[in-house]
């Protein structure tokens, strides 16, 4: 596969992932259930708009790699979108695990449904299933980067390379 079909296709993973954590927040942030307050709400809220823009920030800079390779071939603007893009990968992934799934967020989601009645227990195992769904797209983004890097790596030397698998 060449560069810029990587790049498109990191640019597919980022608008999938884009789209789940649209539904995300719209079942935090809208859903959740309109008894009583929890402090969990607001910080998946927050934790899932900076992501958001993160994404809407790295599609953009997609966007622009993948014309710069299509219309002039310019590696060195569609390598500074990919290291942008790469950046803020890092940034989400960080945000997911220490703001989103860390356990004791888990565990407090878990503690609502048991502590209240009404809707808070389906609310709280709907998001809870909302976060487990997010983590095979966030590991398939993962895996298209590194094709990317892979697809630099053969362009600079003009041979295959395949990383290692684990």
């Amino acid at each position: 596969m060449s560069l810029v079909k990587t790049m498109r296709l990191l640019h597919e993973r980022y608008l999938g992932l884009q789209d789940l954590l649209e539904e995300f927040r719209v079942t935090v942030q809208e859903d959740h259930p309109r008894e009583g307050e929890a402090v969990v709400v607001d910080g998946l809220s927050d934790a899932t708009d900076d992501i958001l823009g993160w994404l809407n920030e790295s599609s953009s800079e997609l966007e622009e790699g993948i014309r710069s390779l299509d219309s002039k071939r310019d590696y060195s603007g569609a390598l500074k979108s990919l290291i942008a893009c790469h950046q803020k990968l890092l940034l989400i992934l960080q945000k997911f695990s220490s703001e989103m799934v860390r356990y004791e967020h888990i565990e407090e989601l878990v503690q609502l449904a048991k502590e209240r009645a009404g809707e808070w227990p389906s609310w709280s195992a709907s998001v809870r299933e909302s976060l487990e769904r997010l983590r095979q797209p966030l590991n398939d983004v993962q895996e298209v980067v590194l094709e990317c890097w892979q697809e630099v790596a053969e362009t600079v030397s003009r041979k295959p390379i395949q990383a290692a698998r684990a």
